[in-house]
């Protein structure tokens, strides 16, 4: 009998597991265990799903697990550094609500696939960004890489293609219901 969780799977639920740990280590400043939890995380959302396709395995539930893993991840680890001041609070509230808007208007709760957007997978590429980008500069001490003006004026790009993004799933969604 096949066990129900897979390699995939279990590489998913990694990035549920650390991702409390992630948020207590960027409030405490731990920015080296950050960190290292950070290149877990890059890692099980590379390999989960070449392990799926790899067991021939990929499934509409391990993609949703696989994308709440992500927003969960990223989501809680910009909330840790709106704490701290690094990014606007703004962004990890629009996070949430672009996943939510993306669970529902793909219809997932009616057993339907994820509807991937070209913007959105662009900005889930940048969330991952920034979290990297602030949480590896205070482990190495690199403030002159990326000063905050930076990192604020790139956090602020984040909450406009967020919101365009937002936008252009409801105009999708909006011609999809006209049909």
């Amino acid at each position: 009998m096949r066990s129900p969780l897979s390699v995939a799977n279990g590489l998913t639920l990694a990035r549920l597991i650390i991702s409390p740990i992630n948020v207590w280590s960027i409030l405490e400043g731990r920015f080296v265990l950050s960190s290292a939890l950070f290149v877990v995380a890059v890692v099980s959302d590379v390999f989960d799903g070449i392990f799926a396709r790899r067991e021939a395995n990929p499934s509409r539930i391990g993609g949703t697990l696989d994308h709440s893993a992500d927003c969960f991840f990223v989501s809680s680890a910009l909330f840790a550094l709106a704490i701290r001041g690094s990014v606007p609070l703004v962004l990890p509230i629009l996070v949430v609500l672009a996943f939510i808007q993306y669970v529902l208007d793909s219809r997932v709760l009616q057993r339907q696939q994820l509807v991937p957007s070209k913007l959105g997978r662009w900005n889930g590429i940048a969330y991952f960004v920034v979290v990297g980008i602030v949480v590896g500069e205070n482990a190495l001490n690199f403030d002159w890489i990326s000063n905050l003006w930076i990192r604020q004026t790139f956090s602020w790009v984040l909450v406009v293609s967020t919101i365009l993004s937002i936008g252009e799933r409801l105009i999708l969604l909006g011609r999809r219901n006209a049909r």
